[in-house]
């Protein structure tokens, strides 16, 4: 159904409902007459008019730092639908207040009143609310929210994120204190969303790549049937908008990262080739085309790996991990030749961190992470497991832990 098509029934809709609930005034019992084709309708014993009332509600994607989105779902919703937050405003309330307080009771999370800002509004006559969007914030959680059974709790840098054997893995593997800091603190201050009773049957934090994966696969393929709000939907706009708005940035940085390479290597020399030719273009850099993790269900080896985009710059962490492989370089091998496929020109590039071995039993929703490679030593368990529960988000946080014992 065209947009316009769609809008004009929502509209109908409603006014058949209200002129339905309107039929006899409110305070004297009258008989009312419908007039200006449904829009209002007259008392026929004071000759007054009435409108349909309109009931203002908020909706809100709640935002932790700038990889996470909170979504919840209701106990009659399809299978596998979740959308942003929202509620009716009550007597005397602002609208600001409204959020933060349907934000509370949907999901236990506060939110920072200063960073709730206004995005659009919808009518949405079922049968008469008027949906007025925002952004907002969750307020810092102060505590450390850490799962793995071997990461330190302690505040700091990244290696006081790590355990003993972590620090080790990671002077010896290669990882850059950058990465493993950008992966273990983006999510250490979410505040864990409680559903409450009565009103939610379930509420999650989603990180900002696996939420652009799942609905590119569509509620067919994605994990749990998992899809959001149909186009027309103002719920569908704040999220996407959000996701757009992530995407132009990684843009941004990629495009300065680029620039400041050309200087260096025009500083040096005449520019190599392929390094004037990005990998990206207008569509978006082509690593967003490889999802961050790929791992099998079972026992198996795995690899920690770094790619990165020789023409760029840029780069980001990816977990690799296949029941089929006998030893650790074929993971490697596999991967290179699917980015051979992707990017011919040889540009996305590979470089190993490390590697183990994973548990995964996907019908317990539990996933281990241990020991090591004897090809190519032990990556930083922590930071596998912390982008596992980005890419599980169905699994309990506590379920997907590392150890560094064992083979």
């Amino acid at each position: 159904m065209a947009a316009s098509d769609a809008a004009l029934m929502a509209v109908a809709s409603g006014l058949a409902q209200w002129n339905l609930d309107a039929q006899y005034h409110g305070t004297s019992g009258s008989a009312t007459t419908a007039r200006d084709g449904g829009f209002s309708r007259t008392c026929s014993s004071s000759g007054r008019s009435i409108y349909p009332r309109i009931d203002p509600a908020v909706i809100t994607l709640v935002t932790g730092g700038s990889d996470w989105c909170l979504l919840g779902r209701k106990h009659e919703w399809p299978r596998g639908r979740y959308s942003t937050l929202a509620g009716f405003l009550e007597l005397g309330e602002s609208l600001e207040q409204a959020l933060a307080r349907e934000v509370l009771e949907e999901s236990g999370v506060e939110v920072s009143l200063p960073s709730i800002r206004y995005v659009a509004s919808q009518p949405w006559p079922f049968p008469r609310s008027l949906m007025v969007g925002f952004y907002a914030a969750a307020a810092a959680q102060d505590t450390l929210h850490c799962s793995s059974s071997s990461s330190s709790s302690n505040g700091g840098g990244p290696v006081e994120l790590l355990s003993h054997q972590g620090r080790m893995a990671m002077m010896d593997s290669g990882i850059k204190p950058a990465e493993v800091a950008a992966v273990l603190t983006d999510s250490r201050y979410l505040q864990p969303p409680i559903p409450q009773e009565g009103e939610m049957e379930d509420v999650r934090w989603f990180h900002r790549d696996w939420l652009a994966w799942a609905l590119q696969q569509g509620p067919e393929a994605a994990p749990g049937g998992f899809m959001i709000p149909g186009e027309y939907s103002l719920a569908y706009r704040l999220i996407t908008g959000w996701l757009q708005r992530q995407q132009q940035q990684q843009q941004q940085q990629q495009q300065q990262q680029q620039q400041q390479s050309l200087q260096e290597a025009l500083q040096e020399r005449a520019p190599a080739p392929g390094l004037a030719s990005s990998s990206s273009g207008e569509g978006g850099w082509l690593g967003n085309q490889v999802p961050e993790v790929a791992v099998d269900e079972g026992v198996f080896k795995y690899v920690l790996l770094r790619l990165t985009d020789s023409s760029s710059g840029r780069s980001k962490l990816l977990v690799r991990g296949a029941a089929a492989a006998a030893y650790h370089n074929h993971i490697l091998q596999h991967t290179k030749a699917q980015l051979q496929k992707l990017c011919p020109q040889g540009s996305l590039q590979l470089d190993v961190l490390g590697g183990g071995r994973i548990e995964h039993y996907a019908e317990q929703g539990v996933i281990s992470v241990y020991g090591y490679s004897a090809a190519f030593g032990p990556a930083v368990h922590e930071v596998t497991a912390a982008l596992l529960r980005r890419w599980y988000p169905f699994y309990a946080a506590d379920s997907i832990t590392c150890s560094y014992e064992g083979y």
